[in-house]
């Protein structure tokens, strides 16, 4: 779709796409920040792009919880995946990020380190992976889910 798309399954299995239509065709060598939620209490979904207008949609059956593959930067195809570089990656459980929330992230478009996340961002934070330490796995800053590194990509220490 050349958009960057946040991409979550149902409890009942269903795919559900967000895609960044408000961004548009995302550019080469430019760094984006993204924000994806989930509102289990209002059934929505958004994603923000450097933390500005959200692009939404509807997700009635809650996101699927188990021990399906979580993946970031990839699909659920071999045409489905990130031709870029990821810096971080975060996940809130419990919990939906609001606009405060979404600029911290964003953090005046410079790279954003665990160790620069604010006592509001640590609430009920699931996992957080720092990507530019070229580690593999990823290890978890925050808990025990650490990331494999699958179908080849390069480590990169920026």
């Amino acid at each position: 779709t050349d958009r960057i798309s946040l991409w979550l399954v149902s409890a009942a299995g269903d795919q559900h796409i967000v895609a960044a239509d408000v961004l548009g065709s995302p550019s080469v060598g430019v760094w984006y920040t993204c924000t994806g939620t989930h509102d289990s209490v209002l059934n929505a979904t958004s994603l923000r792009v450097n933390g500005g207008a959200a692009d939404t949609g509807s997700l009635t059956f809650g996101v699927r919880e188990g021990t399906a593959d979580f993946r970031v930067g990839s699909g659920h195809s071999a045409l489905w995946h990130l031709d870029g570089i990821l810096d971080w990656a975060g996940l809130w459980k419990g919990r939906v990020l609001d606009a405060t929330d979404h600029g911290l992230l964003v953090n005046g478009g410079a790279s954003q380190e665990f160790t620069g996340l604010n006592a509001g961002l640590l609430t009920l934070m699931e996992s957080w992976w720092d990507f530019d330490d070229a580690a593999s796995p990823s290890i978890d800053k925050d808990g025990a889910n650490d990331l494999a590194w699958v179908n080849g990509p390069t480590p990169v220490l920026l």
